[in-house]
């Protein structure tokens, strides 16, 4: 019993000396600041070398695509072009060869 009563006092004591102890008001600015620090500093460096490196690498691709979509598009011989042509169906010749007589 004795004992029970000596631990019991024990942790009353305990729990009233926490109650008055004065509290640090700057204890949570520091802590506020130092969590702010390790934010700054995990996103300081990624930012400032992968963005010109992520605009030149698009950069890169866009031209790389334009030179492929413009050589994809080039016409292969023009004089077959020409001899292939048949006029009589791209300007419309049937009309003047026609040999019925108006009347």
């Amino acid at each position: 019993m004795k004992k029970e009563n000596h631990i019991e006092n024990r942790i009353e004591q305990l729990i009233r000396e926490e109650r008055n102890t004065e509290l640090n008001p700057y204890l949570s600015t520091r802590v506020m600041a130092a969590i702010a620090k390790q934010q700054d500093r995990k996103a300081g460096l990624l930012p400032v070398f992968l963005k010109p490196v992520l605009a030149m690498a698009s950069l890169t691709i866009v031209v790389w695509l334009g030179i492929i979509a413009g050589s994809a598009y080039s016409s292969g011989s023009t004089e077959q072009a020409t001899v292939l042509t048949n006029d009589a169906t791209a300007e419309h010749f049937a009309f003047y060869l026609q040999t019925e007589k108006e009347e």
